[in-house]
């Protein structure tokens, strides 16, 4: 899933405008019928083999993908340093690390402790400033091009 993102990135920057929402469409029909694949097999799997399988398995798929799109796909004439990223990138990071950590020790810090109340107030701030930060750069390449 974290290559949907990536996918849908490359397909607008490779892709002529036409086609593009029709690739990205099709790239997520792919990934929504791959989740319902998953979930259907996880449990043969499981009962056949054990389940160590559900890793082994994907990761046998992302090495033959990651392999396939070395020899086959190629590069990409456009750059972007992204040198322009970095507030976002620790912004959202803190973020996700803040909301994260604050949920996952809730039960046994308690819901209602200084520190998970604190973490998840955090949180809250980070996200805003994250998308102030995302925003304003957004619109500040938009108008730049």
């Amino acid at each position: 899933m974290p290559v949907l993102p990536l996918s849908f990135g490359i397909v607008r920057d490779e892709f002529p405008g036409v086609k593009v929402a029709g690739a990205v469409g099709i790239i997520a029909a792919m990934a929504a019928v791959g989740g319902g694949a998953g979930i259907v097999l996880a449990g043969p799997i499981v009962e056949r083999l054990n389940y160590h399988w559900l890793f082994w398995i994907p990761m046998g798929i992302a090495v033959i993908a990651t392999i396939c799109a070395w020899a086959f796909v190629p590069e990409s004439p456009v750059r972007d340093t992204g040198a322009d990223q970095l507030a976002g990138r620790v912004l959202l990071s803190g973020w996700l690390v803040a909301l994260l950590l604050g949920v996952s020790q809730a039960p046994s810090w308690g819901w209602g402790s200084a520190r998970v109340m604190g973490l998840i107030g955090l949180a809250l701030v980070l996200i805003v400033a994250w998308v102030v930060v995302e925003v304003r750069r957004r619109s500040r390449s938009s108008t730049c091009t």
